[in-house]
C-alpha cells in the first residue's frame, strides 16, 4: 500500500472514531425503520444538539470483536469551549475521557464536523462533513466532495430520514432526529452512521457499520446514551457510569425466583423444565455471611455481598461440590465497566490452572416471560479450564435480581459446544412481595426504596444499637492477619491436623485437609474473624442503609428492630451488648442467646458461650439446636482464637466439632 493509501485508512479510522466506530469488532441492531418526515426548515439544530460549554453525555458502546464476542465500554463526550479554526471560524471542541476531542459545529441550520485530534494531532477535512442540513430533503441523498489534511480525498452522503422513536438506557426519546452519513476510503471501505438526536439532549443512539470489499464483510457497532448533563440538568434514565451492585443483587431470605429453563444439547435437541432457585439459609465465609441459593433440583451456590462485591464461594450439583478460593466475582461497585478482571485457582488434580474472568458489561434491555426489563446489568463470567471452557452470561434487573441467564459449555479436545441453556424469569417473590410482570418488579424497587426513605428512625433505638455495636472487640485496620497450625475433631474421631491463613483482608485459607473437612473448618474460622471485622457504623447502618425502630424495654434489656436488614434482625440490648438476637432464614427463623462474654482490657466485650435455637417459619416449632464455646487468648496488642467447640442437633450436621489452636503467630 502507497504512503497516500495508508494515510487514507487511517484517516478513515480516525474519522469512524467520530462517528463511534471502534475497528476492532463492531456490532449494532441495524438499521431501523424509518420515521414520517419533519420539514426541517421549520426546527433550529441547536435545540436537538445543544453544545454550550460544560454539557456532558455518557455514552455506552456495544461492539462484537472478530472471534465473535460482545464487548462493551464506557465513554464521556464534554463540550469544552470553542476552538479556532481560522479568523472568521471556530468549532466547538467535543473532548471524550481519553483527552481525543472531535470539531463540530451546530448552528440554527447545520450540523458539522471539522476534524479531529488524537494522540497524533489535528486533521481536518475540507469542507467540513455535514451531517445535517434544514434544507435537506427527506429520503434524498446528499453527496459531497473532501479534502482531509492527510489521506485522499472523499466523498460523503448525508440522508435525512425524518423522525423516530428510540429506546436506549437513559430512557425513551420521541420525535428523534433521523440521519445517515457514509464516506468511502480509496480502499473501498465504507463507513457509515445513523444517528439519532433528541430535542433538548442531543445524540442519544448512532448505529455504525463498516463494509470491507477484501473481507467481504459488514461489522457493525452501537452506541448508547446512558445519562446527559445538559445546562447543569441532569437528563436521563437510573444507568450510572458506575453501578451499585447491592440495587442488582436483593438478598433477602426466602426469596424466589422461577425461570423457565431451556437446555440445548450437543446434538441439537432442547428441553424446557421450570426451575425455582430460592435463598434458604447463610453460612459464614471469611469476614462475613454467604447467602446460600437453592434450585427445586438441589444444586445450589452460595454467594456473598460485601465491600468486595458479589461473589459465589461454594457451588453443588449432582453431587459434587466445588470450593471458590479466591471466590468467583460477578460485580462490585469499583468494576470499570467493559474491563475484565481475571484470576487463578487450581483444578481438583492439583496439576492444572483454572482461570476465571469476570466483566460487568454494562447496560442492557431484556425480554422473559414477565415482559420487557430496562436498563440490566449484564455480567459475563467466563471459566477457562484444562478440559472445557464455560461461558455464563447473566443479566440483573434493579430490585428483582437475575431475569435471564444465558450458558455454554466448549470441549476442548473438539472445541464443540457440550451444553447450553437459557432461563428467563417468569415470575418471583421478592421481601414477601409476588411480582408477575416486569413493571411490578419496577414499581417493588420504588417501593421498597421509597418504604426505606420515608421509614421513621428512632434516635433512641440507634444510639442504643450503636452503643452494642461499638461496643463488641474488634481488629483495628493495623491487624495483619495471622496463621496458624490446628487439630480438628469430628464427633470424637481421629483428630486431624492441618494449617489455618487469615491474610489481612480477614480471607480465610485451610490447607492440609480433604475438600470437606477443609470447608468446616474454614466455616468455624469465618464465624470467629467475623466477629472481630471493624465495622464502620455508618458504613453498614448509615441513614441511607438502614432505620431503627424502638420496640419493649424490660428487665431484659431494649428491643430493638433493625429496618432494611437483608435478614430481617432484632435486638436485644442491655449494659452495651447484644443479649438476644432473632433473624429470619426462609422456612426457619433462629434466636442467638449469649451467656458469656470475656471483657478486653479496654471495656469491650467477646462473646465466647452462646446458643443457637432454630425453628420452623411455618409452625414455630424447634427443629434444632446450636451451642458454640470459645476459648481466646491475648497475643501483643489483639485477643486471637485458641479454640471451638461446636455442639448441633441439626441435621447435616457433625454432632460435635472441637478446634484447638497450636502455633499462633502474625503474619511478617
Amino acid at each position: 500500500m502507497t504512503r497516500q493509501g495508508r494515510m487514507t485508512l487511517r484517516k478513515g479510522f480516525q474519522i469512524a472514531m467520530f462517528l463511534g466506530v471502534a475497528w476492532v469488532g463492531l456490532a449494532g441492531t441495524g438499521v431501523a425503520q424509518e420515521g414520517r418526515g419533519l420539514p426541517l426548515g421549520t426546527i433550529d439544530l441547536r435545540e436537538y444538539y445543544p453544545l454550550q460549554d460544560g454539557n456532558t453525555w455518557l455514552y455506552q458502546y456495544k461492539t462484537n470483536r472478530p472471534d465473535g464476542q460482545v464487548q462493551y465500554k464506557i465513554k464521556s463526550q464534554t463540550a469544552a469551549g470553542d476552538f479556532k479554526l481560522s479568523d472568521t471560524l471556530s468549532a466547538t471542541k467535543l473532548v471524550e475521557d481519553n483527552g481525543w476531542f472531535y470539531l463540530v459545529s451546530v448552528n440554527a441550520s447545520h450540523y458539522r464536523m471539522y476534524g479531529e485530534s488524537e494522540t497524533r494531532g489535528l486533521e481536518t477535512v475540507n469542507p467540513p462533513f455535514t451531517f445535517m442540513d434544514i434544507a435537506y430533503i427527506p429520503g434524498k441523498v446528499y453527496r459531497a466532495p473532501h479534502s482531509p489534511s492527510e489521506g485522499s480525498d472523499l466523498t460523503s452522503e448525508a440522508t435525512y430520514y425524518g423522525i423516530e422513536s428510540v429506546n436506549v438506557p437513559a430512557g425513551s426519546f420521541k420525535n428523534c432526529l433521523k440521519t445517515v452519513f457514509k464516506f468511502t476510503t480509496e480502499s473501498g471501505q465504507t463507513f457509515s452512521t445513523i444517528s439519532y438526536l433528541a430535542k433538548g439532549v442531543g445524540v442519544v443512539k448512532k448505529e455504525f457499520s463498516i463494509f470491507s470489499p477484501a473481507a467481504g464483510q459488514t461489522i457493525r457497532s452501537e452506541q448508547e446514551l446512558i445519562h446527559a448533563t445538559i445546562g447543569g440538568t441532569r437528563l436521563g434514565g437510573e444507568a450510572a457510569r458506575t453501578v451499585n451492585v447491592a440495587e442488582y443483587f436483593p438478598f433477602h431470605q426466602g426469596d424466589i425466583w422461577t425461570y423457565d429453563w431451556t437446555y440445548r444439547m450437543a446434538d441439537g435437541t432442547s428441553k424446557t423444565e421450570t426451575r425455582t432457585r430460592t435463598f434458604e439459609g447463610t453460612k459464614f465465609v471469611n469476614a462475613g455471611a454467604a447467602f446460600k441459593l437453592i434450585s427445586n433440583r438441589g444444586d445450589y451456590q452460595y454467594y456473598s455481598l460485601d465491600r468486595y462485591g458479589v461473589r459465589i464461594h461454594e457451588s453443588g450439583e449432582r453431587g459434587m461440590t466445588f470450593y471458590f478460593d479466591p471466590p468467583i466475582l460477578m460485580a462490585r461497585n469499583d468494576m470499570v465497566i467493559g474491563r475484565p478482571y481475571s484470576w487463578s485457582m487450581r483444578e481438583e488434580d492439583g496439576k492444572h490452572w483454572r482461570t476465571f474472568t469476570s466483566t460487568l458489561d454494562g447496560f442492557e434491555t431484556v425480554t422473559t416471560p414477565m415482559g420487557t426489563f430496562d436498563n440490566c446489568v449484564r455480567v459475563t463470567v467466563v471459566m477457562d479450564g484444562s478440559s472445557s471452557r464455560t461461558k455464563n452470561v447473566y443479566y440483573y434487573a434493579r430490585g428483582v435480581g437475575i431475569v435471564s441467564y444465558l450458558y455454554e459449555s466448549m470441549s476442548k479436545k473438539d472445541n464443540r459446544m457440550t451444553i447450553a441453556l437459557d432461563g428467563r424469569l417468569k415470575e418471583a417473590l421478592i421481601d414477601r412481595n409476588k411480582i408477575a410482570t416486569a413493571a411490578e418488579g419496577k414499581a417493588l424497587w420504588d417501593k421498597l426504596a421509597a418504604e426505606l426513605a420515608a421509614a421513621v428512625d428512632n434516635p433512641e433505638a440507634r444510639r442504643v444499637f450503636r452503643e452494642a455495636s461499638e461496643n463488641r472487640y474488634v481488629w483495628d485496620d493495623q491487624f495483619k492477619g495471622f496463621e496458624s497450625d490446628f487439630f480438628m475433631t469430628k464427633d470424637g474421631g481421629t483428630p486431624l491436623s492441618g494449617k489455618i491463613k487469615c491474610d489481612p483482608n480477614l480471607n480465610i485459607t485451610v490447607e492440609g485437609l480433604d475438600p470437606a473437612d477443609a470447608a468446616l473448618v474454614h466455616v468455624e474460622m469465618s464465624q470467629f474473624v467475623t466477629h472481630r471485622q471493624r465495622r464502620p457504623f455508618n458504613e453498614f447502618y448509615g441513614p441511607d442503609k438502614a432505620k431503627f425502630r424502638l420496640g419493649q424495654v424490660s428487665a431484659k434489656g431494649t428491643e430493638v428492630f433493625v429496618e432494611g436488614d437483608a435478614m430481617g434482625s432484632n435486638y436485644v440490648i442491655a449494659d452495651k451488648q447484644v443479649k438476644l438476637l432473632s433473624r429470619s432464614m426462609g422456612k426457619m427463623h433462629f434466636t442467638i442467646n449469649n451467656k458469656s462474654i470475656v471483657p478486653a482490657e479496654d471495656g469491650r466485650y467477646i462473646a465466647v458461650d452462646y446458643e443457637v435455637t432454630y425453628y420452623s417459619s411455618d409452625t414455630n416449632q424447634e427443629i434444632g439446636k446450636a451451642q458454640f464455646r470459645d476459648e481466646y487468648f491475648k497475643m501483643g496488642n489483639y485477643w486471637m482464637p485458641k479454640s471451638r467447640t461446636h455442639l448441633s442437633t441439626l441435621k447435616g450436621e457433625p454432632g460435635r466439632l472441637e478446634i484447638q489452636m497450636k502455633n499462633v503467630a502474625f503474619l511478617k
